[in-house]
């Protein structure tokens, strides 16, 4: 999903013989990523500001700040992915690493096949990082547009009746915040009651949704929170969550 984009790294070492054989190396084994070095841990934070990184690879041993310290110093305030990259370590070393919010721990070898290793756990912390990203990205937008409908809408768990979402009119209908309305059964909040509707004149529709598995529609009726009656109409299109709103549907997506 991610091999076409280029992964941008800060390696960090007091060695430059180290930084300049692993760079290369890097690039050889993984043709997309691209490294840049820097032997002082304390420029490291001027360098985040000024470029475009996507990883940092520290090295544990350093004059002025050792790895665990530019990994907390940058954990105040990023969340890049940060690997310690050291010969020099033990288990209290990456167990104190993973407290500050070291995200992998890779030893040197004498090797260079440790240097596969060190590309795999670069790649999949990056790669693990952008999908969390492109969640929330996605996530906000959704956010967004549920809001922007003008109608109420619902989005409500069709086998336990509990609201999962809400858009801003539906809250406003109902005079609820988000954290009073999401987790309560819709028909204590549509209909006061403390079961699903059941009555001849007032069944539930969705039992009916469930049980034919059917694209069906049903005007159901809704009170408001002054018990002002309003009108629903109810559609499951496909299966999945249950939608519902004043004008549309609750409709299971």
């Amino acid at each position: 999903m991610y091999s076409e984009q280029q992964i941008r790294i800060l390696h960090i070492d007091d060695d430059a013989d180290t930084l300049l054989f692993a760079k290369r190396v890097l690039e050889k084994i993984d043709s997309g990523m691209h490294v840049e070095t820097i032997q002082d841990p304390l420029e490291v934070e001027t360098r985040l500001r000024t470029g475009n990184f996507d990883c940092i690879v520290s090295d544990f041993v350093m004059p002025k700040l050792n790895g665990i310290e530019l990994a907390k110093r940058i954990r105040e305030k990023s969340d890049i992915p940060f690997i310690l990259y050291t010969g020099q370590g033990s288990e209290e070393v990456a167990e104190e690493a993973f407290k500050v919010g070291v995200n992998d721990y890779v030893r040197k070898e004498v090797s260079a096949s440790h240097f596969q290793v060190l590309a795999k756990r670069i790649r999949s912390a990056v790669e693990r990082k952008w999908a969390i990203n492109s969640v929330e990205k996605n996530a906000y937008l959704y956010k967004t547009l549920f809001d922007a409908l003008l109608d109420e809408v619902f989005l409500i768990d069709p086998f336990t009746f509990e609201i999962k979402a809400a858009n801003r009119t539906s809250l406003q209908r109902f005079n609820l915040k988000e954290n009073e309305l999401i987790g309560k059964h819709c028909y204590s909040v549509t209909h006061g009651k403390e079961k699903p509707c059941e009555d001849e004149d007032c069944s539930c529709p969705i039992f009916e949704l469930l049980e034919t598995g059917d694209s069906v529609k049903k005007i159901h009726t809704h009170y408001d929170s002054s018990n002002k009656p309003f009108w629903v109409e109810v559609c499951k299109p496909n299966q999945g969550q249950l939608w519902e709103d004043s004008r549309g549907c609750p409709c299971l997506s």
